[in-house]
């Protein structure tokens, strides 16, 4: 979730500039998107995937999409706030994608493989 939201924020290259010009520009990270006007999509709803699920949810207007062929009813019923999706679907509609799945034969190469 910090990632995500250092992205979003350019904290990196803010710093970045900071260091080597010793010039704080708020300006210079125009345009700054906020998480709540996206789309999150959660490759893997397993634990950590469903933390991430939780701490997005704080940012109100977030939308959530998640994908993952293994999870359970009683998952999908828990976290009725997330929308769960194919991967296609989750593909063409989130605006930032996390990843979470265990990296084996069939996740290895799997954007590339299939999309």
């Amino acid at each position: 979730m910090t990632l995500i939201l250092a992205c979003l924020r350019k904290v990196i290259y803010l710093n970045n500039v900071l260091k080597q010009e010793g010039k704080w520009d708020f300006n210079l990270a125009k345009p700054i998107r906020r998480l709540n006007s996206l789309t999150l999509g959660i490759v893997g709803f397993g634990k950590i995937g469903r933390a991430l699920a939780r701490k997005a949810k704080s940012f109100e207007s977030c939308r959530i999409l998640a994908y993952d062929p293994y999870i359970s009813i009683n998952i999908k019923e828990e976290y009725n706030e997330v929308r769960m999706v194919d991967i296609t679907e989750l593909l063409r509609e989130a605006d930032i994608i996390s990843t979470h799945v265990s990296l084996n034969e069939k996740t290895r190469h799997f954007f590339i493989k299939k999309y």
